[in-house]
């Protein structure tokens, strides 16, 4: 269960709810980045399209994401959605996705985590000996 693009889903039904409104133009949005945030109590991830989408809108930032937060649609993983700063959307998740992983492992047993990415090809692993005083550089391989 990959859980950025279940967000990034969310908020772009809620940006086309609000051009359907009226209150954004019709333009090609840009990439919807959803970030882990760097402190617990903002959430667990974290979204910064209305900073982005400012400039097409006729609003604030801050009032941008609040209308984006309004017209989120329910979510089985979201648990609460808040807004900070200048306009981002911190988004805090239930607990329903560790438990998918959880259920995953399980079913999968031994299987889990296992891939045919790169089935049958070579490939070369190197180790490289570092200097622990010095910075790493392409002369260290």
């Amino acid at each position: 269960m990959k859980l950025k693009p279940q967000l990034q889903a969310l908020v772009s039904a809620a940006l086309k709810i609000l051009v359907a409104e009226d209150l954004l133009p019709e333009i090609d949005l840009p990439e919807i980045n959803i970030d882990r945030t760097r402190q617990k109590e903002h959430g667990d991830f974290s979204c910064n399209i209305a900073m982005l989408l400012v400039k097409h809108a006729r609003c604030t930032s801050r009032d941008l994401a609040n209308m984006i937060v309004d017209r989120l649609p329910a979510s089985g993983i979201v648990n609460k959605v808040e807004l900070a700063g200048p306009g981002f959307i911190n988004f805090f998740l239930t607990d329903e996705p560790l438990y998918q992983v959880v259920r995953d492992v399980i079913s999968e047993g031994s299987e889990f985590g296992r891939t045919d990415i790169g089935a049958g090809q070579k490939v070369i692993v190197e180790f490289v000996s570092a200097n622990p005083t010095g910075p790493l550089h392409v002369g260290h391989g």
